[in-house]
């Protein structure tokens, strides 16, 4: 296959910020419905299949690739698969061998939608032209593109750019940022004026039958893209609709009545990690008749909701406030629950408390984020602000009124029984370490590798590095890059429910987060009894005590050889920051108290309401 060109067929990693995912090639047959029709497309050049597989094994050049059985007739198309870790189209192309392909073509799902021709046309005028991007004027350059296997050996030699995911974002950013631009060509292919038969079309319907897309495939060739269009406004149509009939609903005092559930706790977004994690916290000290929750989908948090007979109601996926189709499932879960307060936690939340408050209804925003400007568009709306941290409660004050209802209510953490590591460290040879958190620049995963590095000069440690990609693909794949550079003691896991046992396996947890409100994992380490090693934060500087022993405090200026020999100190009395370390989660952290405080604080507003009701 080297020197051929290729066609990829890229599938998107689950839960990267920015995508919600291509459930249409989810499943084999799915899969194989797209395969067969850029076989139709291209029927002599090879298809690789890309998708995402946290320890995928780089594949080998000398290596035959194994075809698939989608086609095992078909003597002139092999079928790939190849998974990549990875998170950027440059990392992933490079990590499966692309570069040594003549041409790449790539394409995701959106493309079965593209007409044939207008998809010849891009890969003819990448060829004739010599360009080394060419992309689909018109079209998201991530649906379909074409590179030359020598530009991705070059951007695969570059450091990566932030903010960016696929390989014309990065040629564009590219050219953007350096003085000189970079010696690329790069254009955007405009379709030529004919008929719209898009690649699905290539297929008989049949083929389609048990497909999403199937009914677009029913109708002319000519409609179908503008059907989809419409199909998606029908969809924005209808729920603005259903916003407005249940705001109809509560003016005209249909939607009153005796409260079915008094407190509704909304978390939207599912990249909300710590928020999801404290309220996992909260659950069990929390009355499931008296609490309902709307919560983002495919979440930790959900599944413990249910389990333990809560109302949990389906946050679409990234609900954000401002789309109508965000806002009519908060109404219905509202609605449903009849709640006499709503609990915002995030700041998406932002574009409700206005019509929740105008609905009668007790408002309370959470914040958890230093960045308190964030939060004051809901500020005039709401009947209290919970503040995580002591430092954020007075910059909320400052910024509004002191008549303002602020209370502090610290995250709190379920208190287990006092639990050693399996052994002490150097029993066996090694200190485990721990850090957990989103990868992205400002939980500073690269420092953390940093003094774990200058520890192990010092004593022989492990480090398991635990969470999804944030918001910079191109970070998290720089950070990948470097964690399998040394893959013998650093291990990465994307995401693991529950926590309990890797905090009970470590003996050190890193924490090099920059701005942190509190520190949700700071909390979870000192519950374990664990030694936190945390950089200095406001929110840091309210958990750890440095002269109590209960956990080291690092600057950011701080070298990492430094940090390493306060870390191999520490170890030798670690049994007494265990001990510390349990005993300000006991005093001050015990999630018990927090859900009681809660609960107190939603009551008052409960009672409140009803005063001012009569």
């Amino acid at each position: 296959m080297i020197g051929r060109a290729w066609t990829v067929l890229l599938l998107e990693p689950p839960g990267r910020q920015g995508y919600a995912g291509e459930p249409a090639l989810a499943d084999e047959a799915a899969r194989a419905r797209a395969i067969q029709c850029l076989r139709v497309l291209w029927p002599r050049q090879p298809v690789v299949v890309v998708p995402w597989v946290a320890d995928a094994a780089p594949a080998s050049d000398a290596a035959d690739p194994s075809r698939a059985a989608a086609d095992a007739e078909d003597c002139h198309a092999d079928v790939v698969v190849r998974a990549a870790p990875f998170f950027t189209d440059a990392k992933r192309l490079a990590f499966v061998g692309a570069q040594h392909c003549a041409q790449v073509t790539v394409i995701r799902a959106g493309a079965l939608l593209l007409p044939m021709a207008v998809l010849r046309e891009v890969v003819t005028q990448a060829r004739v032209r010599s360009l080394d991007v060419a992309a689909l004027s018109g079209v998201p350059g991530d649906v379909c593109y074409v590179v030359r296997g020598e530009t991705l050996t070059l951007l695969a030699s570059l450091p990566p750019v932030p903010g960016t995911t696929t390989v014309p974002q990065m040629v564009e950013r590219l050219a953007e940022t350096t003085p000189r631009g970079i010696p690329l060509t790069f254009a955007r292919v405009a379709p030529r004026e004919g008929a719209w038969t898009p690649l699905a079309a290539a297929l008989p319907a049949s083929f389609w039958r048990s497909s999403a897309i199937a009914p677009l495939l029913e109708l002319p060739a000519a409609q179908r893209l503008a059907s989809a269009v419409q199909q998606q406004q029908r969809a924005w149509a209808e729920a603005h609709a259903e916003v407005q009939s249940r705001r109809s609903a509560q003016a005209s005092g249909d939607a009153t009545g005796e409260r079915r559930v008094p407190v509704l706790v909304v978390v939207p977004s599912r990249y909300q990690t710590g928020a999801h994690s404290a309220w996992a916290q909260l659950v069990p000290h929390l009355p499931s008749a008296e609490v309902a929750f709307l919560a983002g989908r495919s979440t930790g948090l959900q599944a413990l909701l249910e389990a333990q007979g809560f109302g949990a109601y389906d946050a679409p996926e990234g609900l954000g406030g401002p789309s109508a189709m965000d806002t009519a499932a908060l109404l219905r879960a509202v609605d449903a629950c009849r709640p006499s307060v709503v609990h915002l936690d995030g700041a998406e939340c932002n574009a409700w408390a206005g019509l929740l408050a105008a609905r009668g209804v007790a408002v309370v925003q959470h914040l958890r984020l230093n960045d308190v400007e964030r939060f004051r568009p809901a500020f005039p709306y709401v009947a209290a602000i919970v503040g995580v941290s002591r430092h954020l409660c007075d910059e909320v004050i400052r910024r509004t009124s002191p008549s303002m209802r602020v209370e502090h209510i610290p995250d709190g953490v379920c208190l287990e029984p006092e639990v050693a590591a399996d052994d002490e460290p150097g029993t066996h040879g090694e200190v485990r370490c721990l850090c957990v958190g989103r990868l992205e620049p400002a939980k500073d995963q690269m420092r953390v590798l940093d003094i774990v590095e200058a520890l192990r000069v010092r004593v022989a440690c492990r480090l398991v590095l635990v969470g999804p990609c944030g918001s910079d693909a191109a970070y998290c794949d720089a950070l990948i890059e470097r964690i399998r550079d040394d893959a013998a003691v650093v291990e990465w896991r994307p995401s693991v429910v529950p926590m309990a046992p890797l905090y009970r396996q470590a003996h050190v947890v890193i924490v090099a987060s920059r701005n942190e409100a509190l520190g949700m994992v700071g909390i979870e380490a000192l519950a374990a009894g664990r030694l936190l090693v945390a950089q200095r934060s406001t929110g840091y500087e309210s958990i750890v005590s440095p002269d109590q022993h209960d956990g080291l405090l690092f600057d950011r200026r701080e070298s990492a050889a430094d940090v390493a020999i306060r870390i191999e100190a520490a170890l030798a009395d670690i049994s007494a920051y265990a001990q510390a370390a349990r005993q300000t989660a006991g005093a001050r952290f015990d999630a018990a108290i927090t859900a009681g405080r809660l609960r107190r604080l939603w009551a008052t507003l409960a009672a409140d309401g009803t005063r001012l009701s009569r």
